[in-house]
Formats: structure tokens, sequence, C-alpha cells
């Protein structure tokens, strides 16, 4: 316990000397609210600038490698820039689904992780046809139920429209054995995945699922075998699913 004290009273130490700098020295320092963190500044540990709210925009040098958990949670930023350099950046470092604007090179590992995170709308990536899919309109919504497994396509990029409609559930069974989907992107807008919808795409390691869902069914991602990673909605929750069901990620390695 006395060791973990230290190393926080030297953490907060080294934040507050940080603030400092940013506030009375840095050239940058606070004009209209913005601020550009100092050149050489590799990693932004957790809780780094929690609730802070001393500033609305920020600059993050290039250099800078990683962001960790909470970073940036509970701050009033309006707008960050981000480097080129990152090649970490934690799924809760910022808050999702505030007005928020992101700017970040293309082609970069960054640009895409804010792609996953739902940060940014992917400017360049060509959505799946609707042609491919069948579905279903009610409502002025659109259900999709149905996948052509014959399109071979190992690359699925749901789409968010569909006849000008958005697209907002994915139905039970849609993708289910379909073991050559090896990369799917979902849209930001989708709020259900139905009952085992990737049941046994067994080419899936990673799945990013939107932070406007609120519904997964029971088995929808069971018997995914080399699926080691999942980034759920904040809004997810265990408890949303009783005791008799069966979990969603049921059977993944």
């Amino acid at each position: 316990m006395e060791v973990y004290s230290m190393k926080m009273a030297i953490r907060y130490t080294v934040l507050a000397c940080l603030f400092v700098w940013m506030v009375l020295i840095s050239p940058a320092g606070n004009a209209e609210g913005r601020m550009t963190l100092p050149a050489g500044l590799q990693v932004i540990e957790t809780e780094a600038f929690y609730g802070t709210q001393l500033f609305d925009k920020v600059v993050i040098p290039e250099g800078t490698t990683e962001i960790h958990s909470r970073a940036f949670v509970g701050c009033s930023l309006t707008e960050v820039m981000l480097p080129s350099t990152l090649t970490y950046i934690a799924d809760d470092a910022f808050d999702i689904g505030t007005d928020m604007v992101i700017s970040v090179p293309a082609d970069c590992y960054a640009y895409d992780r804010c792609v996953e995170l739902g940060l940014i709308e992917a400017a360049d990536v060509e959505e799946t046809p609707a042609t491919w899919f069948t579905y279903t309109i009610s409502d002025g919504k659109v259900t999709i139920t149905g996948f052509d497994s014959s399109s071979g396509l190992t690359k699925v990029v749901v789409p968010g429209r569909i006849e000008g409609l958005p697209v907002t559930a994915i139905g039970s069974n849609v993708f289910s054995n379909y073991a050559g989907l090896a990369d799917l992107i979902l849209p930001q807008g989708l709020e259900s995945i139905g009952a085992e919808a990737f049941s046994n795409c067994d080419g899936l390691t990673t799945i990013v699922i939107p932070n406007t869902v609120t519904f997964i069914g029971d088995t929808a991602f069971s018997g995914c075998d080399n699926l080691t990673k999942v980034t759920t909605p904040f809004a997810w929750s265990l408890s949303l699913y009783p005791s008799n069901s069966d979990f969603p990620f049921e059977n993944c390695a």
C-alpha cells in the first residue's frame, strides 16, 4: 500500500508540473482554450486529465504512442488533434457519444482505432452493397434478415442506410456458420443484434460493437472459436441477460 501511495504521489506531482508548464510557460498555453501538450511526450497515463475543465481543445504531439484508460473522460473537450505515431488507444480513453471533433491523419493506427471506437466516421470505407443482403422495412427502419454467403466476401461492411433508411437491427442467424467472414464493420446507429447472428463465424478474431447498440441476443457470437477481443458499448452490461439466458459470447476463445 505504501509503494502504491508513493507511485500515485509521484504521478500526480508530475501531472501538476505538466499543468504548470502548459498554463504558464507554453506559448500555446491556453490561447482560446487550446492546449498543446509538450514535445517528447510518449505516454498519456490512466486518468491523466480525468475531469479537467481547463481547456476545450487539445493537441497531442507527434511522438506520443499511447493514450490509456479514461485519460480524457469527463473533460470539457470539443476538439482533439491526434498524432500519426499512436499505437494504442484505450477503449474508454475519451467520452464517446459527445460532440467532440477528432482530427487524425488517415492511413494510421489512430485513424482506424477511432473509427472502431465510433469517435469518427470512416471516409474511405466502402460499404458492402445492399444487394448481398435481404432485409425488411418497418416504421422507417431497416432490419437485415439475411446475407448471401455465396458472395465469398471475407470483409463485410454493414451499410448504415439502405434505401435511404437507417439500418437499426441485424436479425437472428444472419451470418451464422459463415466461416469465411474475417473482417466485420458494424454501422453507428445499429441498435440490436439478434440471437446467433454471428454464431460459428470462425474467421472473426475481433469485433467492435457500436456504442448505439443496446441489445445483443442470446449466443449472438457463440462458437466463434478465434474471437479473442470484443469492444462493447459502455451501456452494455451482463445484467441485461437473466440467468436462464445464453450468454452472447458463449464458447468463444
